[in-house]
């Protein structure tokens, strides 16, 4: 198995054995940082369910998704009436 300290990214290579079935708790040697590391098997086995933070997050990036969409499609409905609106005036003004 192959772990990855989250604070500073490094590497390393552990045996599962040396996990064991209700995994343990591991220290980086470079930076210090300890995590929680599962067995492999309990890690692929557990649904990934998304934070609470992070759909609320995805909500609110769809939600701007939304504006920008609606304000690009108003915009050119509004430069498309002035486009129209100078090309009848340009045919039906007299010069």
């Amino acid at each position: 198995m192959i772990l990855t300290c989250p604070s500073c990214g490094t590497h390393y290579f552990a045996d599962d054995s040396t996990i064991g079935e209700s995994g343990r708790t591991v220290k980086c040697a470079s930076c210090g940082h300890s995590w929680f590391v599962q067995p492999a098997h309990l890690a692929e086995d557990r649904p990934a369910t998304p934070a609470p933070h992070e759909l609320y997050r995805e909500k609110m990036r769809e939600s701007r998704r939304e504006k920008s969409r609606l304000a690009a499609l108003m915009s050119w409905l509004i430069i498309g009436m002035i486009f129209i609106a100078l090309t009848a005036a340009f045919f039906l003004l007299p010069q």
